[in-house]
């Protein structure tokens, strides 16, 4: 947490851990009966409630087999994910999941009288898997009823919603506390309430004995442990934050195969939304942005793809993909995830209502779209003759990368050749547009492969490249061929398109080219992604949120080592509404360099 803690501008405290200070109860609580605290001295209160609760049989552990945990800053879509994999997985929804299903997706299996239910998260029938969703941060809004800001917790995991309780009210179960919470404002609550039922000590118990959650505890309780009568919950603040990384350890030691997703959404339409719900005031909402996006970079650094500690723990999900591509893209999340489902919910783009022509006070000579690298941009050849030696012609490997017009290929493709030698023969790098070039009647025709070097023919003056095609040409020429997909939110891209008068296309136009160039990468896609790994699909969005965590696994998916990092200027703010404004683009990068 270091990383966070030189962090000047917020005020965090950091709960759970080894040396954590055990809870004591709020003012106004009273520690005797009817609450009845476990002292060490009171042998038979002590005998007699472990006798009950070795008469009662739990439906299966307070801890899965497998936890996938959805995390997103609010307002990024990560709830809707999160009910998606609880649906396609076949779990009993919380209450919160359920509110979330439109009427017109399918509901899960009916609710099992046996099985435990949950408000934000969701459990297989058996009890295997659970699905968690959590934002950042998560609880109350970020002030006060009585307009008093809330500081920021961060805590160390998410524990077994069983051991959850909120440190200002213990005894509630969180979904009353809350309640409370909005009718008192900050106002600790002083409640009176009998002895813990029998569900509820035999699940405390469960906290303490397969969780570890108990005041001697050596291990984290995940927030704050509680003590007495509480030992075994972990108690947490109104508002706090997750560090990502060492709730991913929480589970792993106790045995738990846990994956993170991080919920990825424009930062910008994803901090109005913050703003009109969850935090109104702009600069505390920004600051709790921003940790936000820390915790998340250092989930992505040390547990990604090629995590510095472990790999494959978190994986980036795009909102913006998940509405282009939609099932395709869904079903290459479940196949990540290990799930097999063929659930597909109803999509709605949220992001379309936030977005607005560009503003022009950022369009000036500095924009991003104001320079091009044509020499990346421009295919070099055709299909050559069969007759030409193909060792003279085609490279060892091979990085196709692809977008729509307006999609920030581009800025992708720029980097992707500041870090590829140009002195090594064996490696190629290539950027194409769908479509690519300009002809006077905006006829665009499809060709099979776009191939480096040497051309015998041209390529017509407008055309598409069949993705898939593209690939098998290769492939079956011994070439180690990868294909990077540029995915942006759609409507900004179509805007980005018009606005930069691409071969001067009209709305009309714009909207077929870009279905065409949709269906061809979705098709690509379905086939080559996953499993194949000859496909795979970046995000503008996560790339401008997380950055150089982001674009490093890019670079090792490749086979790419490097640390040169571009600078990160996010064109999308031209586009939303009430978005902070900037004067350069990511065609800085190319000027950087010289």
């Amino acid at each position: 947490m270091q990383l966070l803690e030189r962090n000047e501008n917020i005020r965090i405290h950091h709960m759970g851990g080894m040396n954590s200070q055990k809870f004591k109860p709020p003012p106004g609580h009273s520690w005797e009966h009817p609450h009845q605290e476990f002292h060490a001295n009171n042998s038979t209160q002590r005998d007699d409630v472990l006798n009950r609760l070795n008469n009662i049989t739990l439906p299966y552990p307070i801890l899965p087999k497998k936890v996938i945990t959805v995390i997103g800053p609010e307002s990024s879509g990560s709830t809707s994910l999160a009910t998606t994999l609880a649906v396609a997985a076949g779990a009993i929804l919380g209450n919160r999941m359920k509110g979330n299903l439109r009427a017109h997706d399918q509901p899960p299996s009916p609710p099992n009288p046996h099985v435990r239910h949950y408000r934000d998260r969701a459990r297989t029938m058996d009890g295997q898997l659970e699905i968690q969703h959590l934002s950042l941060p998560w609880g109350f809004q970020c002030v006060e009823l009585t307009g008093r800001e809330i500081a920021v917790n961060v805590v160390d995991a998410l524990v077994p919603e069983e051991c959850f309780r909120y440190e200002l009210a213990p005894s509630l179960q969180p979904i009353v506390a809350e309640q409370k919470f909005w009718q008192k404002g900050g106002a600790t609550l002083e409640v009176a309430r009998g002895p813990l039922t029998e569900t509820e000590a035999q699940a405390l118990q469960q906290c303490r004995d397969e969780a570890f959650i108990s005041e001697q505890s050596n291990s984290s309780c995940g927030a704050k442990c509680g003590a007495g009568n509480y030992s075994g919950y972990a108690l947490y603040p109104k508002r706090f934050f997750v560090n990502i990384t060492s709730h991913i350890e929480w589970y792993l030691q106790r045995g738990v195969d846990v994956t993170v997703i991080l919920s990825t959404r424009d930062r910008s339409i994803s901090r109005r939304g913050k703003e009109k719900v969850h935090c109104k005031r702009q600069n505390f909402a920004q600051r709790e942005d921003e940790l936000a996006i820390e915790l998340m970079k250092e989930g992505l650094r040390k547990y990604g793809a090629f995590g510095s500690i472990g790999r494959d723990r978190v994986i980036v999900s795009s909102y913006e993909a998940l509405m282009s591509m939609k099932e395709e893209y869904l079903f290459g999340l479940y196949k990540q995830l290990g799930m097999n489902s063929t659930y597909v919910p109803s999509f709605a783009d949220g992001n379309k209502k936030y977005v607005a022509d560009a503003n022009q006070a950022n369009t000036d000579k500095n924009s991003s779209t104001a320079k091009r690298d044509i020499s990346i941009q421009q295919p070099k050849s055709a299909v050559p003759d069969d007759d030409i030696p193909k060792d003279l012609i085609l490279p060892k490997t091979l990085i196709t990368v692809v977008g729509l017009k307006g999609s920030g290929s581009t800025f992708l493709s720029t980097t992707l050749s500041k870090v590829l030698s140009t002195d090594d023969s064996e490696s190629r790098l290539q950027h194409i547009s769908l479509p690519q070039g300009c002809d006077s009647n905006l006829n665009a025709t499809t060709v099979d492969a776009l191939v480096p070097e040497l051309a015998a023919s041209s390529y017509p003056g407008r055309f598409y490249l069949n993705i898939t095609s593209h690939i098998q040409w290769h492939l079956t020429r011994g070439v180690d061929v990868k294909v990077v997909l540029v995915l942006r939110d759609k409507t900004i891209t179509k805007k980005e398109k018009l606005r930069n008068q691409h071969c001067r296309a009209s709305q009309e136009v714009a909207n077929v080219e870009d279905v065409t160039g949709m269906k061809i990468m979705r098709e690509a896609y379905q086939k080559y992604g996953g499993e194949e790994n000859k496909v795979m699909i970046v995000s503008y969005e996560g790339l401008m949120q997380y950055k150089e965590s982001y674009l490093f696994e890019i670079y090792n998916s490749l086979g790419i080592v490097s640390t040169y990092v571009p600078d990160f200027v996010d064109d999308n703010r031209m586009y939303v509404r009430g978005a902070s404004l900037h004067k350069r683009g990511h065609a800085d990068i190319t000027n950087k360099m010289k």
